[in-house]
């Protein structure tokens, strides 16, 4: 038993941080909307997080290894994002055990952030950086959007203002790539939906972290988040046609993030024909987070647990 179990853990990849990211965000988000839903989706992340824990504690050895990769030492970003995902959950528990996961989470972040510039981006040339690159410089807004559980909105617009200008250049140099007609491995086409996240993420902190805010910089954000929402959608779907890569991780969150926006954006409309419109938008965006997080999640599932050849 306890061998098999052995087994089981250490076929965890790192990208399956994304999906169990993805499930603690659609908790959060339907804690509104659907009560038993929350707690239910609460209840599997956590399960998969200390599943994570336990590879990372029984086999070091195998996450060092994947750490000398690129691209995995970028996906790796989501373990962080995971641990951030989990914050409002600690928090609604215990106030200063969601502060010190907070503070754990963006830590954790920065290393990981300067490791990958120092080991892996300043040696990259611009035309072949990846999708994967947004993983690891885009998603520290997680902590400006938990922010003001701990009053730290000071540290999120400082965060928001930085990732908004990364988010601009890496949509430009990721681009750069695609311009020089150097496509993707097939293993990495499902990082392509990356490209619906940022700007999502942009707006979902921008209205956590600030009071007053510009109208023209949330119609520009949230309307770039509309546009590569769509783009990230067909590609996603060609991308199903795909056999199974634990890339597919990519698919899941970029989709929840901008179903967040969505109903973010509806809130701050208050109310009145525009604030319908968007909300009924967010409502088919958590309606595709939901079924493309299941999807990936059951492919996870049978990968993991599927006997060894």
């Amino acid at each position: 038993m306890a061998n098999t179990f052995s087994k089981i853990i250490k076929r965890i990849p790192i990208p399956f941080c994304g999906v169990v990211l993805s499930i603690a965000s659609l908790a959060t988000l339907l804690n509104e909307i659907a009560i038993w839903a929350h707690y239910l989706l609460g209840c599997i992340a956590f399960i998969f997080f200390a599943a994570i824990l336990a590879k990372i504690v029984l086999f070091p050895k195998s996450i060092m290894e994947e750490l000398e990769n690129p691209l995995s030492s970028a996906v790796v970003g989501t373990f962080p994002m995971m641990l951030f995902s989990f914050v409002p959950h600690f928090e609604h528990i215990q106030h200063y055990l969601g502060f010190v996961l907070w503070g754990v989470a963006l830590m954790l972040y920065l290393v990981i952030m300067i490791r990958f510039t120092i080991k892996f981006a300043i040696k990259t040339p611009i035309d072949e950086i990846t999708p994967a690159y947004f993983i690891v410089y885009i998603p520290i807004l997680l902590a400006a959007n938990t922010s003001p559980l701990f009053n730290m909105q000071a540290v999120g617009r400082g965060l928001f203002w930085l990732c908004l200008a990364l988010t601009f250049i890496l949509l430009v140099l990721v681009s750069i790539r695609f311009i020089h007609n150097k496509p993707l491995p097939q293993a990495q086409l499902p990082l392509l939906c990356i490209y619906a996240a940022p700007a999502s993420m942009c707006t979902t902190a921008y209205l956590s972290c600030f009071d007053n805010h510009s109208t023209a910089l949330l119609v520009v954000l949230y309307l770039l988040a509309i546009v590569l929402f769509i783009g990230g959608l067909v590609i996603m779907l060609l991308c199903l046609r795909l056999p199974f890569f634990p890339t597919f991780s990519a698919m899941t969150f970029p989709f929840v993030i901008c179903s967040t926006a969505s109903f973010k954006i509806a809130q701050f409309l208050s109310e009145g024909f525009l604030s319908a419109i968007v909300n009924m938008y967010a409502t088919v965006q958590l309606v595709v987070a939901l079924g493309i997080v299941f999807f990936v999640f059951a492919r996870f599932l049978v990968f993991i647990f599927r006997p060894e050849n």
